[in-house]
């Protein structure tokens, strides 16, 4: 069992959706848009922030993905959480059918899984005059617009400083940029 976190979050935690059912309840007007690289370098190895004009990891040639970040509300833990959605339109994504679950009705509860690479959502009647669900949303807001919430912080930064010392992205931008890079083998 994994060890469990005293301590309070800011961020609410990012949701990984899989073939078991996640139920989340959406909540309206609060998502943002990150645009982040994919990193397998050891020094890095996760989803990292762009770093937008002159970012190291674009010259590189690490492709940008855009993400909306949805603060949704999970009932059975009773916390907030984040789905990070691609944006893609194909078949199956996750992101349109939120958009037409969201555009149904005012408060929307999701039960939502994945299977073969497409996302099942399932709509699913929710009572937003729950007293626990007010609290949580209403706090969320209130930490978003107090500027101590903000959802991009579930992606690390790494500035371009840090990045460029990383061997393979030196190497990487030496042939490509026609330096030296830095290395004798």
């Amino acid at each position: 069992m994994a060890a469990v976190s005293l301590r309070p979050r800011r961020e609410p935690r990012l949701i990984r959706i899989d073939a078991n059912k996640t139920l989340a309840v959406l909540v309206d007007a609060t998502n943002v848009t990150v645009k982040l690289h994919y990193c397998t370098e050891p020094e890095i190895r996760s989803f990292i922030r762009c770093n937008g004009a002159n970012c190291v990891a674009c010259r590189t040639g690490k492709s940008v993905q855009e993400r909306i970040l949805i603060p949704v509300y999970l009932p059975a833990s009773r916390e907030m959480g984040t789905l990070s959605v691609e944006t893609t339109r194909r078949p199956g994504a996750l992101g349109p059918q939120l958009i037409w679950l969201q555009a149904k009705r005012k408060t929307s509860m999701a039960a939502i899984s994945i299977h073969a690479l497409k996302y099942k959502v399932e709509a699913l009647k929710w009572d937003d005059e729950d007293e626990h669900f007010q609290a949580k949303v209403h706090d969320f807001r209130a930490h978003v617009t107090a500027g101590r919430v903000d959802l991009r912080r579930l992606y690390p930064k790494v500035d371009n400083d840090r990045l460029a010392k990383v061997p393979e992205f030196v190497r990487t931008l030496a042939i490509l940029e026609g330096s030296d890079g830095g290395d004798s083998d």
